[in-house]
């Protein structure tokens, strides 16, 4: 007998994805606006909703149950679920409002964030020192943020920091998609199975276990970015190939390849080389 997963739908067993829903339809309580389409995933569709009490716009995130269709798929959007309840209510990190739930679908509502994705700034690096300055200072508070709250996001990277409003200010800069992060006590190690290559920590190439220093690593990969314009690692770059950060870490100081940082951010940037470049069990 197979499970739920491997019958022909619409004979499979009923399944529910979260643990806590409302009980609710969807269109009991809000209005999708179909053409609305905000951002597409792997396991879903992002539109604009609206509160039917209150009048208030929402993003909406549908997946539908027959795109889940394995056991650790589910897993995953429950944790994401778990993660967002949570880290509920904090300025830097989207706000969940509703879970609902039918036989076919799940949908996720959250508050509808009106700017744009941090990579919108990528056609403007390298940037000057104080603007960079600003925003990894941002992104590693919301980290640390993230951190504190025993969760390791695991995809850091520009478009998983949106902004709240349409000005795009540093301020309403939030963390998104938190489709593969993961709740950690210390001490704890986990294994990924994906996230982005170019901000992918050693440790990760490695399939070794990981910890909260692989949103740090990313840090670091963001701040290279900013600074000099161009991702430190590249396909065919010898760190993927040799899986060791020595050539890459040497070739930045012998070709003094960020001569232009004043002397302040080059003791900063001197101090994230050895981190980044350290084991991840020092990375702090």
């Amino acid at each position: 007998m197979g499970n739920w997963f491997s019958t022909p739908y619409p004979f499979r067993k009923k399944v529910v994805v979260s643990r806590n829903p409302t009980g609710q339809k969807i269109n009991e309580k809000y209005m999708i606006f179909h053409d609305q389409v905000l951002g597409r995933g792997s396991y879903g569709v992002v539109r604009e909703c609206i509160d039917l009490s209150s009048g208030e716009k929402l993003a909406c995130k549908t997946m539908s149950k027959m795109e889940l269709e394995s056991k650790d798929r589910v897993e995953h959007v429950r944790r994401e679920i778990a993660i967002l309840r949570h880290l509920k209510n904090h300025p830097n990190i989207v706000s969940i409002k509703d879970v609902c739930e039918d036989d076919n679908e799940l949908h996720i509502v959250t508050e509808l964030l009106k700017g744009k994705t941090l990579d919108y700034i990528l056609h403007r690096v390298p940037l000057p020192e104080k603007e960079a300055s600003t925003i990894i200072r941002t992104l590693v508070e919301i980290i640390q943020v993230l951190h504190n709250n025993g969760v390791i996001h695991r995809d850091i990277k520009f478009e998983n920091f949106m902004f709240g409003g349409s000005t795009n200010n540093i301020a309403t800069l939030k963390v998104i998609d938190f489709g593969i992060s993961v709740f950690y006590n210390p001490g704890d190690t986990c294994k990924l199975s994906s996230c982005t290559r170019h901000y992918v920590a050693p440790e990760v190439l490695m399939g070794n276990n990981q910890d909260p220093e692989v949103d740090i690593w990313a840090a670091g990969v963001i701040l290279y970015i900013l600074l000099c314009g161009i991702a430190p690692f590249r396909k065919g770059h010898p760190w993927v190939q040799r899986r060791g950060g020595r050539s890459w870490y040497h070739q930045l100081y012998m070709k003094g390849f960020y001569a232009h940082v004043k002397k302040w951010l080059r003791g900063c940037l001197n101090l994230l080389m050895k981190t980044v470049c350290a084991p991840s069990g020092i990375r702090s």
